[in-house]
């Protein structure tokens, strides 16, 4: 259901949030016969006639197929270019990654923290190290000498075999760390590096 308070827009003005949210060739045809992704921008659409300055979503991506998701990211990127804020609730982080400058991360209705997601992935960027059972304690303990005993951490229930170690340092730095392992004589059986918001979020909220 969708409510509307305000004077009637002006006319022309249907074709133009139309054209925006990429339905004015289906103006004619039935709701009934929209995709989801259609129907979600078709929403937008409605939202959009009054022309604000502030649009927010909650969840716009939810239950939307792979193109479906890529139109409604598409569009939220056009409103924004417009000089627009557009405000999205969501938990598809992933996604908010593509899309988002700005975020907030909200743990139990609490704000834990917020900003430009460029620099806060730059502030917690990370490289993760396999290693052997039998080389982990002296391999963790080289890489607490390395970035700090705050900045390393195992994966919980690794078991007797190879098990991943995640040092928390620029993603760039994975050769750094590869080379004070093997200077050692301890060799990482599989190394990566990055950063992503989904990440942030579980190291922030502390979720397993």
């Amino acid at each position: 259901m969708i409510g509307a308070t305000g004077t009637a827009p002006r006319r022309g003005r249907v074709d133009e949030v139309l054209e925006m949210v990429g339905l004015r060739d289906r103006s004619r045809d039935k709701v009934s016969a929209y995709s989801m992704g259609m129907r979600q921008r078709l929403g937008i659409a409605a939202a959009l006639l009054s022309d604000p300055r502030l649009l927010v979503l909650d969840e716009p991506a939810n239950g939307l197929d792979p193109a479906g998701i890529v139109s409604m990211r598409e569009t939220l990127r056009y409103l924004a270019s417009q000089g627009k804020t557009v405000f999205v609730s969501s938990h598809i982080l992933p996604e908010v990654e593509q899309m988002a400058e700005v975020v907030g991360i909200i743990d139990h209705g609490r704000l834990v923290r917020q900003g430009r997601l460029e620099e806060m992935l730059r502030e917690t960027g990370h490289v993760r190290v396999r290693l052997t059972a039998a080389d982990s304690t002296a391999g963790r303990a080289l890489l607490e000498r390395f970035a700090g005993t705050d900045a390393v951490w195992e994966a919980a229930g690794q078991g007797d075999g190879d098990g991943w170690i995640t040092v928390r340092v620029e993603p760039d730095r994975a050769g750094e760390v590869n080379r004070a392992l093997a200077e050692s004589g301890i060799y990482a059986t599989g190394l990566e590096s990055g950063s992503d918001l989904e990440s942030l979020f579980l190291s922030l909220t502390g979720a397993a």
